[in-house]
């Protein structure tokens, strides 16, 4: 498997698994590519990873968050302007869609776009070319869209937030990734890849005991992803090397709720670490490379290679 999906899509639960399978065959093509779920759960790095992993990657990956643009600026923002197409319009600007031309165009917060400007959002989908504001000439291009919502589709569609044609264009593929709480058994994972992450950009290594593995794992953590990151940073910045359960709950944002835990479900915590470790080993140059990247010595790293689930141990769902 392609080195920049594993590292890309890191965890045990079954989505972790079926995503790892399928966003090779989703980056292949140029379909567009709806991203769904609540926030922090990592569309918007998983719309570059698609990029990167498409035959585009050698072109330009253009991301535009509707909710941060006021809505009359919007429609600029993405179609351009020529030259005097309105006061102030001193000179021509190209727009997003045509500065993704031939790479990827990643839109975030789909939902917030005005509803007339999506219907002409679905014109660049389905015919490739848009006009420029204040310009009659037609701009053939060649763009992959992505777009990204944390509403809830059906909702933003009863509502009238999303356009119901725009959706079916979009919906060719649709990744609805489900938070944290629903997958209990990619937190841990996810922590020791966003501690390596930090420990790489910092310079540092912080040391993360079971007992804290376990404590992490047992919260719901409802900013998902960018959570868990602000969350770990925050204890590097102050200064911890290791990582106790009386350290971490002194930068938990979040009450420390119970996440919903059932036997079925939950991966035990030895084997989702020799899970991750195994992943890492397949990224890194060597053992002791992966060793040195984990904070772990080689025995320690040997011996969750050569874990295996014992009978005794309740395995999560396949």
């Amino acid at each position: 498997m392609n080195a920049r999906v594993r590292s890309a899509v890191i965890g045990v639960s079954r989505f972790a698994r079926k995503l790892r399978s399928q966003l090779p065959k989703i980056a292949a093509v140029n379909a567009p590519v709806l991203l769904t779920g609540p926030t922090g759960v990592g569309k918007s790095y998983l719309a570059r990873v698609i990029h990167e992993l498409s035959p585009r990657k050698h072109k330009k990956l253009i991301s535009l968050n509707c909710a941060a643009i006021p809505q009359m600026l919007l429609e600029n923002e993405l179609f351009g302007h020529e030259k005097g197409a309105f006061t102030g319009a001193q000179s021509r600007y190209e727009g997003k869609i045509l500065a993704a031309h031939e790479g990827t165009l990643f839109l975030d917060e789909i939902a917030e776009m005005p509803f007339d400007l999506q219907a002409k959002l679905l014109t660049v989908l389905e015919e490739k070319r848009f006009s420029p504001l204040g310009s009659n000439e037609v701009i053939t291009v060649d763009v992959r869209i992505v777009v990204a919502t944390n509403k809830n589709v059906q909702k933003a569609l009863q509502t009238g937030e999303l356009r119901e044609d725009l959706f079916y264009r979009l919906n060719t593929f649709h990744i609805q990734i489900p938070p944290l709480k629903e997958r209990p058994e990619d937190i841990m994972p996810t922590v020791l890849h966003l501690k390596q992450l930090l420990e790489e950009k910092y310079g540092v290594s912080v040391q993360i005991p079971e007992e804290t593995l376990d404590y992490l794992r047992a919260l719901t953590w409802p900013g998902n992803l960018r959570e868990i990151y602000h969350f770990l940073e925050r204890v590097i910045i102050n200064g911890h090397r290791t990582l106790t359960p009386s350290v971490a709950e002194k930068y938990i944002d979040s009450p420390t709720e119970s996440a919903p835990l059932t036997l079925n479900k939950i991966v035990p915590l030895k084997e989702a670490i020799a899970s991750y470790i195994k992943q890492v080993v397949q990224l890194a140059d060597s053992k002791a490379d992966a060793a040195r990247k984990l904070s772990i010595d080689i025995k320690t790293l040997n011996k969750y290679l050569n874990y295996e689930t014992s009978p005794n141990e309740t395995k999560g769902n396949p």
